[in-house]
């Protein structure tokens, strides 16, 4: 993570946005008194939204972890792309 002063921040303004913009590095500006605050790209930023989202849904997690554990016993039964996009398959016929 990169950091730097507000002051800096604001005189490579341009400098900074295509930095973390070309990595996906978050940048702290360092603030005196009033805080911090991290700057990074929009759609890291969804990514991070979406990520909490559905750490937060219980049946999402229980069914991620059940499937791992599945997965990891070897009990889970192979499928074809019909099979596995079959209610899709069946809705665009529709």
């Amino acid at each position: 993570m990169i950091t730097t002063r507000i002051s800096d921040y604001r005189s490579r303004l341009s400098h900074f946005h295509a930095t973390v913009l070309n990595n996906h590095e978050p940048l702290v500006v360092t603030g005196s008194s009033r805080g911090d605050v991290v700057v990074l790209p929009a759609e890291d930023y969804e990514r991070l939204r979406e990520t909490i989202s559905i750490l937060k849904d219980r049946a999402t997690m229980n069914s991620l972890l059940d499937n791992r554990a599945e997965h990891y016993h070897g009990s889970v039964k192979a499928h074809t792309v019909d099979e596995t996009f079959n209610d899709v398959l069946e809705s665009e016929d529709k």
